[in-house]
């Protein structure tokens, strides 16, 4: 997923890194989309 703005994170070692985007493994992929286009649903119906 690709990230509105940079976020820093703490790796080994105590490197500091800027990420903009960052990938996931889900158990339930179906699932997660399910979801995501009823918030969208919701966002456009709300505005």
């Amino acid at each position: 997923m690709k990230l509105k703005h940079p976020v820093e994170a703490t790796l080994t070692l105590g490197m500091i890194k800027k990420f903009d985007q960052v990938a996931i493994r889900l158990d339930e992929p179906e699932r997660f989309l399910e979801l995501i286009k009823e918030k969208v649903h919701d966002n456009v119906v709300e505005h």
